[in-house]
């Protein structure tokens, strides 16, 4: 592959670098008749790097330097094409929807809200370190899966994300936010086996918030309702958890359908 670069005075000062068989380059001799001469502009190459030509092209007195964008974004597609794909796999395509389902949760506008202004992508990174789908198949009662669950909010990785500490966010926002994800990985089939999805679904935790109170609330008016979230204590955090599965248990459905109150 050779480079060329084009130097224009008149329209712009410019030096723009162009693969040697893009269109608009032609082999360094352009698209138009070049019946001005270098009256206009002209050519130089061809390079047989693309550095070689960058260098020259530093070398032009007066010129902002450019690379064509039909070049580059042919040859980011020519990259993807040739590298990406011929290494693509089952296990790769399994973590870009785990953290497909992570950014489409964190990234939500009411939730970003929640936690420290720019760690959002090191928070993203952090749930996806923690949440294997592989991790929540392998739990086989509720008292297991509860000891993981409560031993994972308590960690202290969550403090560098937190807005206003950790007695504040732990078990309102963080708890929150690791109950949805795991919600969203479970309900996915290509994360998650039907299987292992009847196993776990009574075990989850509900997500808690003020649509989930109220609907609670009119089921039961004795339910142990919060309306702020903020500063909820894990005893707090646990008897509203165990009212929500007592509850479900009477009508006979997992506690996560409570959940549907995000619909209504």
């Amino acid at each position: 592959m050779q480079y060329y670069i084009y130097e224009n005075w008149v329209a712009e000062k410019k030096a723009v670098i162009h693969r040697e068989d893009y269109p608009f380059c032609n082999g360094g001799r352009g698209i138009h008749q070049n019946i001005h001469g270098n009256r206009n502009g002209q050519w130089h190459g061809p390079f047989s790097h693309f550095e070689d030509a960058n260098n020259f092209a530093k070398s032009l007195k007066d010129r902002a330097i450019r690379e064509c964008i039909f070049c580059k974004r042919d040859k980011i597609t020519q990259a993807v094409t040739v590298q990406d794909v011929k290494h693509f796999t089952e296990e790769a395509h399994q973590e870009a929807l785990l953290k497909r389902r992570i950014k489409f949760v964190v990234e939500k506008g009411a939730m970003a809200q929640l936690f420290k202004a720019g760690t959002n992508a090191i928070l993203q990174n952090e749930l996806f370190q923690c949440l294997k789908p592989a991790k929540l198949a392998s739990f086989r009662s509720l008292n297991e899966y509860d000891a993981w669950l409560i031993g994972l909010i308590k960690e202290d990785r969550w403090a560098r994300f937190s807005q206003h500490g950790l007695r504040h966010d732990r078990w309102a926002y963080f708890a929150k936010l690791l109950n949805i994800v795991i919600y969203e990985i479970v309900s996915n089939r290509e994360l998650f086996s039907e299987e292992d999805w009847s196993r776990l679904c009574s075990c989850l935790h509900i997500p808690l918030d003020s649509n989930v109170f109220w609907s609670l609330s009119k089921i039961d008016s004795s339910f142990p309702a919060l309306w702020t979230l903020k500063g909820m204590t894990e005893k707090q955090y646990l008897e509203i958890q165990t009212a929500a599965r007592n509850l479900a248990s009477k009508y006979g459905i997992p506690p996560i359908w409570f959940e549907d109150a995000w619909t209504s």
